[in-house]
């Protein structure tokens, strides 16, 4: 899961933007993953579910996560936890903690979170909230509730 951990990291700082200007204290507490969408499906992390993006249908159909390439991806986005305070991200996983610092960085009405090491910067911001992160590139989306 190493790999999923590399390429969500890159993509949680991406989506906080697009409401209102995120501050290093809106992002502050543990975050967990409630749901994304990865270009072809949108996964519900807390329903276990997944619903393929099939334009030509027009229609969509529910599945579940289980048994399919999904199972692992929610597994580990249910039992993980990202922690912001004092400008540093902990991403809490299998037991393992990881932390590298991010600096906000605020252009065209938009926040992007920039993570020591990683080459991209990401748009996020908080809507109804719950934290969204968006890679604007491969548009992929990723939403987090506060966790207990």
């Amino acid at each position: 899961m190493k790999s999923m951990y590399l390429y969500l990291l890159p993509l949680f700082v991406t989506t906080l933007s697009a409401t209102a200007q995120v501050t290093d204290k809106s992002l502050e507490g543990r975050w967990k993953l409630v749901s994304y969408d990865d270009g072809f499906a949108i996964i519900d992390v807390e329903k276990d579910t997944w619903i393929k993006k099939d334009q030509s249908e027009g229609l969509n159909k529910t599945y579940s996560t289980r048994c399919t390439p999904y199972e692992g991806v929610v597994r580990w986005s249910r039992e993980s936890r990202f922690e912001f305070n004092d400008g540093v991200l902990t991403i809490l996983s299998d037991g393992e903690r990881e932390a590298k610092k991010y600096l906000l960085e605020f252009k065209d009405g938009k926040t992007y979170v920039r993570i020591e090491g990683e080459e991209d910067v990401q748009c996020i911001y908080i809507k109804d909230g719950k934290m969204h992160y968006q890679d604007e590139k491969d548009g992929m989306q990723f939403v987090f509730a506060k966790a207990e």
